[in-house]
C-alpha cells in the first residue's frame, strides 16, 4: 500500500468494522511503517481478534514495520492465541511498546513481537491461566488439564524471551503461580522487555547546555560555592565563527576642568527703594557724630537711615493732615 495523502486519512479507518466499537486501531504512520493500538479487553465487544489478523495480512511485507501499541487488562486465550501465531508470521519487523499495562495474555502478544519497549511508567503482569466454569467431576478434571497445557504454553513463551537474560523456565513457573507484577525496570531485568522508554520530550537539565547556562547566570553566589566544594565546575560559555565578539570599551582620558573666574559675584536682591536712592545721589554725608554741640544752631549730620525717617515721616503728616481735608 502505498504512502500519500490521498489514502492517507483512509488508513486511520481500515480497522473499524460498522457494527460498534473495537479493542484495537491500525494507523499508517509512513510509508510502510504501520501502528496497531491495542487498548482495552482483547476481544471484548464481541470484536474477534482474527479481524485485526486480516488486517495485519494486508500490509505485512518486507521492510515493512510494525508497531503494537499496548495498553490492555489481558483477554480471551483462544483469540490471543490466534493473534500470537499470526504476528510471529509476519514478513514485517515486529515492535511491542506497552504504554501503559500488558498483563495476562497482553504481556503474551508482546512476547510474540521482535523487540518489546516499555515506557517508564508502563506494568507488566504474567499468572496462570483462569477459568471459570461448573460441571461434574469429569468435566471439571478436563478444565484443570486444559489450564494445565494452556499454562505450559504461556511458561514456554516467556521463557524463551526470559532464557536471552539468563532466567531459567523455573523461574517463570513460579513467577506466573505467584502472579507476579513487574514495573519497567523491573520487566527489562527479568527480560520480558528489551528496554525502558523514556518520554521524547523530556530532557534532563545535565543533558541541555542551554537550560544549565542559564540556570547558573540566575544562582545564588552561596549555592555557586557549594556546588563548587562538591567539584561541580562551572562550564565556561561557548564561542563559536557565528557569536560576535564584544568590542573592548576603553575608558576615557580624565581632563581636568579649567579654572573659570566668575565675572561679578552672584547677589540676590530686591529692587532698591527710590527715596532711598535719591537721597544716596545726594551730597550727602553718611557719617554719624556721637558729640552733642554745645550751640542749637550748629547742624547736625545726620545718618542715612535718619534723614529716611524724617522724609517718610513729612509725607505721612501731609498725607493725613486734618487741615487739607
Amino acid at each position: 500500500m502505498p504512502f500519500d495523502n490521498a489514502n492517507f486519512s483512509e488508513a486511520f479507518a481500515i480497522s473499524s468494522p460498522k457494527n460498534g466499537e473495537v479493542w484495537f486501531e491500525v494507523k499508517m504512520v509512513a510509508d510502510d511503517t504501520y501502528v496497531v493500538d491495542i487498548m482495552g479487553v482483547i476481544g471484548s465487544w464481541m470484536v474477534d481478534p482474527l479481524l485485526l489478523v486480516e488486517q495485519l495480512r494486508e500490509f505485512d511485507k518486507e521492510g515493512a514495520r510494525i508497531e503494537f501499541r499496548i495498553d490492555s487488562q489481558g483477554g480471551v486465550v483462544a483469540g490471543s492465541s490466534v493473534l500470537m501465531t499470526a504476528i510471529g508470521e509476519l514478513k514485517a519487523h515486529t515492535v511491542a511498546k506497552i504504554w501503559g499495562r500488558a498483563f495476562s495474555m497482553a504481556s503474551l502478544i508482546a512476547m510474540a513481537c521482535d523487540e518489546v519497549h516499555i515506557a517508564r511508567d508502563g506494568y507488566m503482569m504474567i499468572h496462570d491461566p483462569i477459568i471459570e466454569m461448573r460441571g461434574n467431576p469429569d468435566q471439571l478434571k478436563s478444565a484443570v488439564a486444559f489450564l494445565e497445557g494452556i499454562r505450559e504454553q504461556a511458561a514456554d513463551r516467556y521463557a524463551e524471551k526470559v532464557e536471552k537474560a539468563g532466567h531459567t523456565r523455573e523461574e517463570v513457573l513460579a513467577a506466573m503461580a505467584a502472579t507476579t507484577y513487574y514495573n519497567a525496570t523491573q520487566a527489562v531485568e527479568f527480560g520480558l522487555a528489551d528496554v525502558v522508554t523514556e518520554p521524547t520530550k523530556a530532557k534532563l537539565c545535565g543533558e541541555d547546555a542551554e537550560f544549565e547556562a542559564v540556570m547558573l547566570a540566575e544562582m545564588p553566589d552561596e549555592v555557586r560555592e557549594a556546588l563548587a566544594e562538591k567539584g561541580f565546575d562551572e562550564p565556561e560559555p561557548e564561542m563559536n565563527e557565528d557569536t560576535p565578539a564584544e568590542p573592548a570599551v576603553e575608558a576615557p582620558e580624565a581632563v581636568e576642568p579649567e579654572a573659570v573666574e566668575p565675572e561679578a559675584d552672584p547677589v540676590m536682591q530686591a529692587n532698591e527703594d527710590p527715596t532711598i536712592a535719591a537721597l544716596k545721589s545726594a551730597p550727602t554725608s553718611a557719617e554719624v557724630s556721637t558729640v552733642q554741640p554745645d550751640d542749637e544752631d550748629t547742624p547736625v549730620k545726620k545718618s542715612e537711615a535718619q534723614l529716611v525717617a524724617e522724609i517718610r515721616d513729612r509725607q505721612f503728616a501731609a498725607e493725613f493732615n486734618p487741615r487739607k481735608r
